[in-house]
């Protein structure tokens, strides 16, 4: 079994903002974190320009923000908070 790479900060937030319906466009600083999403099956080309989440996206979002979460608690206990 092969591990799955984590997610780059900028694919995690391309997953977050794709979760809430909103379609990508691969274009600027979005274009390589799309098209990594798309080749590891978390978004797929809707159309000529827009990309959307599939299931397995939507899975991977939710455990994004899960690591979020705790990356952010983690940070929080550091400074006593």
């Amino acid at each position: 079994m092969t591990a799955i790479a984590p997610l780059s900060d900028d694919e995690r937030t391309v997953l977050m903002i794709a979760v809430q319906g909103q379609y990508m466009i691969p274009m600027g600083r979005w274009k390589e974190p799309i098209l990594a999403l798309t080749r590891r099956g978390f978004m797929r080309k809707l159309d000529e320009v827009n990309y959307v989440i599939t299931e397995a996206g939507r899975a991977a979002s939710d455990t994004a923000e899960d690591d979020a979460i705790r990356d952010y608690l983690k940070i929080g206990r550091k400074f006593g908070g």
